[in-house]
């Protein structure tokens, strides 16, 4: 696609003679005949099963590809890029090429990936999916400002993750249905998967992944067996210890290691699809990094806490008050504090010193913070 320096649509070429060879990064060459002028342009160079409308001059870069997408249960994909060229002329060929030879063109689906560690000898992966997927993307990565329409993805920076939200104001576009339809069980392989992206750092329906995989209990032989988990696509703060959400960005691969499991998940995909996430559970049951706090000869310690729930089940954390440090004199006089929730309630127990998490209604289907405060 041409558009001159302002934005507006002038042709769209296709390109012949086109050969792929199977480097990495792979390598596409072509010929296109594009009109000619001396006066600055901008190139759109798209490549995939792409349906174009038929553009006239009232069209911009922006209308085109703010709305061009492509749609399909992750087999049709996109790339594309955007460049401005000083002019297109054929006195100044060599320049023309010199600014659009080795273009790198971004892809609109992210990669996902799932794994076992090595040191992980009691749980067999045998498939995964990725559910809440949307069923379409966009082309470009439009990001609608009026001094940089697009998101160029040019990112060699320490954190390229980051630097799309933070440099680029990017987030991602969405697109299409949410696919949340039970999986069929041919579709649980362990090839990557490869998905449109999607912005869900604040949604209340992110994408996860559904693992499918063998796990045996050491203990209870009885509880060996194929599993469903539900997992979802989030990064820890090491700082805060807090998990968030990632957005699902295009041309990134999302390469996910289970380090652990503590117990059996789910019998049937529904079951866990309708479970919290087997990683979210840590950062609902949250305790602070400060886990002692000493004023005027009081001291109120609370332990540190770090666990995983796969299944609705009572969690205990423990506490001491001295009501004096030296000499030293325990006491019960604490109480808890939190913010009404759906998910649990948390009471003290006096005499065994204690915390105590309770369970009630249904668990969440996303991530959920429960801020939880034990004073005297």
């Amino acid at each position: 696609h041409v558009f001159n320096e302002a934005g507006v649509f002038v042709a769209r070429q296709e390109a012949i003679r086109v050969t792929v060879n199977n480097k990495t990064p792979q390598e596409v060459t072509f010929t296109v005949s594009l009109p000619q002028s001396d006066q600055p342009r901008i190139l759109h160079f798209v490549g995939g099963d792409v349906a174009f409308g038929t553009y006239s001059v009232g069209d911009t870069e922006s209308s085109i590809f703010s709305n061009l997408v492509v749609e399909g249960e992750g087999d049709t994909d996109a790339y594309w890029q955007r460049v401005e060229v000083s002019s297109i002329d054929n006195a100044h060929k060599d320049e023309l090429l010199e600014q659009i030879n080795r273009l790198y063109l971004i892809r609109n689906f992210a990669k996902v990936n799932v794994h076992a560690a090595s040191s992980l000898d009691n749980f067999q992966i045998e498939g995964f999916v990725v559910l809440n997927n949307t069923t379409a993307g966009t082309v470009a990565p439009y990001l609608g400002k009026a001094d940089q329409p697009f998101a160029d993805f040019d990112l060699d920076v320490a954190d390229p993750y980051a630097a799309v939200a933070d440099v680029q104001g990017y987030v991602g576009n969405r697109r299409g249905e949410l696919n949340d339809a039970v999986p069929a069980t041919s579709l649980f392989t362990n090839e990557a998967k490869y998905v449109y992206e999607r912005p869900q750092v604040d949604t209340d329906d992110p994408a996860y992944i559904l693992v499918k995989a063998h796990y045996t209990d050491a203990v209870n032989k009885e509880e060996s067996g194929t599993y469903y988990y539900k997992i979802d696509i989030v990064r820890q703060d090491p700082n805060t210890k807090l998990n968030t959400y990632l957005n699902l960005y295009r041309n990134f691969f999302y390469d996910m290691t289970i380090t652990a499991v503590r117990g059996a998940g789910y019998t049937n995909p529904q079951d866990a699809m309708n479970s919290a996430a087997s990683n979210n559970i840590s950062a609902s049951v949250e305790v602070s990094e400060v886990t002692s706090i000493e004023y005027d000869n009081h001291r109120l310690t609370v332990d540190e806490n770090d666990v995983i729930w796969v299944e609705k089940m009572e969690h205990y954390i423990g506490f001491e008050y001295l009501s004096s440090i030296s000499p030293r004199e325990e006491s019960d006089a604490v109480a808890v504090s939190y913010e009404e929730n759906d998910y649990l309630t948390f009471s003290i127990g006096k005499t065994s010193h204690r915390i105590v998490a309770t369970p009630k209604g249904s668990w969440p289907t996303s991530m959920q913070r429960i801020e939880l405060v034990l004073y005297t």
